[in-house]
């Protein structure tokens, strides 16, 4: 009778260690982001800088041919000179921070850090 019963645990013991799967709904799947989409937005001058530029620095008197900034922020190839310097002025991490207002020859309201973020792309990628 004793024999039976470890029999009985012995086979019990087996079967349910054996005959346990694990839920692979329970699992944990970690995220790995798909690296093969080789889509790239391009930043140009004329479709995302120049509106930028035209709206807050191509104002009268100002980025314009003949106002008293150094350059035109409506040409490109202006613009493109003076690159290296557009940034830190636009993050006021310059010597002058930009934008200014012509009428109080003071800074204006700061550009929001997506249009400067776009600005530095098109430098940083090229200036297309």
């Amino acid at each position: 009778m004793i024999k039976n019963f470890y029999y009985l645990v012995l086979t019990t013991l087996l079967l349910t260690t054996f005959s346990c799967k694990t839920d692979k709904a329970d699992e944990v799947i970690p995220f790995v982001p798909d690296t093969t989409d080789t889509t790239t937005v391009i930043i140009t001058f004329n479709n995302d800088v120049a509106p930028i530029l035209a709206t807050n620095c191509a104002i009268p008197t100002c980025h314009v041919d003949g106002g008293f900034a150094p350059f035109d922020a409506t040409d490109k190839s202006a613009v493109e000179g003076f690159s290296d310097k557009i940034i830190p002025a636009l993050r006021r991490t310059g010597p002058i921070g930009m934008p200014y207002d012509p009428a109080t020859f003071k800074p204006a309201a700061p550009l929001a850090d997506s249009l400067i973020d776009v600005i530095e792309t098109w430098i940083q990628t090229g200036k297309q």
